[in-house]
């Protein structure tokens, strides 16, 4: 009786050879040294709208996480977010949309301009915007009467969204969204104060 003819062993697959054109453009491209990692990118509108100043332009509309405000009058739109409906129960949500410029916070119970619930303007604000103890991604701005939640889905969300309030307040207060590098600073204290002496 004859034994079974072996199949010859095999070997792990080589990946055939590619052009290297093609495989350049395949090749995930890596971030310089010293560059931050790649993360979630923001999404910007793309057709013309009106941006916080009345302004008709592209990108004038920040429509997602980690909401990168790029210029001053840029309109953030929080679509997809809740509300608490019992500050006591976090758990308690309801669905909202929410806008965010350099003047205010709202809230709308929908994607509707006829639905605006309720508004804090920054000039109104009593306390710094904050994440909720305990809840998983929920934001409170408050004025002396009032207070809106945002509620997104995780906490770096919500710490994205506060970064960005930064970002307007930053605008607010005339600085721009532009950093200064430390040499630029220094040649102008210098050429400030010779004249002090």
């Amino acid at each position: 009786m004859s034994e079974p003819a072996k199949e010859p062993a095999k070997e792990p697959a080589k990946e055939p050879a590619k052009e290297p054109a093609k495989d350049a453009a395949k090749t995930e491209a890596k971030p310089a040294a010293g560059a931050p990692a790649a993360g979630p990118q923001t999404n910007y509108s793309k057709e013309a709208s009106s941006s916080s100043i009345g302004a008709i332009k592209t990108e004038s509309r920040v429509l997602s996480a980690p909401f990168k405000v790029k210029s001053c009058d840029q309109v953030i739109e929080i679509d997809g977010a809740k509300t608490l409906k019992d500050i006591n129960d976090y758990s308690q949500k309801e669905d909202r949309f929410f806008t965010m410029s350099v003047y205010m916070v709202n809230e709308f119970i929908k994607k509707d301009s006829n639905t605006l619930k309720q508004s804090i303007s920054f000039d109104r604000v009593t306390e710094e915007p904050l994440l909720l103890e305990g809840s998983v991604g929920c934001v409170r701005f408050s004025a002396s009467t009032k207070s809106i939640y945002v509620c997104l889905e995780s906490e770096e969300k919500a710490k994205h969204l506060i970064e960005a309030y930064q970002d307007f307040r930053k605008c607010r207060r005339g600085e721009g969204l532009k950093a200064f590098n430390q040499a630029t600073i220094t040649n102008i204290l210098r050429s400030s104060c010779k004249y002090l002496i």
